[in-house]
């Protein structure tokens, strides 16, 4: 089962959360994990780290107003290059079912797209103005 967010995390992990909840739901009892379970395990979400990692390199600090002791924009970079980490899973890109990463990837790159776009015809909508202006 992969899901997202802590399902996704909890279920590579080795632990079934919605079943924990649908056992606590139906009989009221607290629900204890009968088998063993890998800690340390970490669940990634790829385009939301790089969304992260090119506004810390793009945007200046005052921009991102970040809290004091956030990484700085080379440790940001950094962690989003540190792609070996044994216990670290994608949380949507899955090779079991790649259709919700697929998905998720047409979608990030239809919304990137319009807003290059929209950001070019604005600079060349603003060029052409100068432009008028000067004849």
């Amino acid at each position: 089962m992969a899901g997202s967010g802590v399902i996704a995390a909890g279920d590579d992990a080795g632990i079934d959360f919605p079943w924990m909840l649908y056992q606590f739901a139906t009989t009221g009892a607290s629900v204890t994990i009968a088998h063993p379970y890998q800690p340390g395990v970490r669940s990634r979400w790829w385009l939301g780290d790089l969304d992260h990692s090119a506004a810390a390199m793009v945007e200046s600090d005052s921009e991102l107003a970040l809290p004091p002791g956030s990484p700085s924009r080379w440790t940001t970079l950094w962690n989003f290059l540190h792609v070996l980490d044994r216990n670290t899973r994608s949380e949507v890109f899955r090779l079991s079912d790649p259709k919700p990463g697929v998905h998720e990837l047409e979608d990030y790159s239809r919304s990137l797209i319009q807003a290059i776009g929209g950001a070019l015809t604005k600079r060349l909508y603003d060029l052409y103005r100068g432009l008028i202006r000067t004849l």
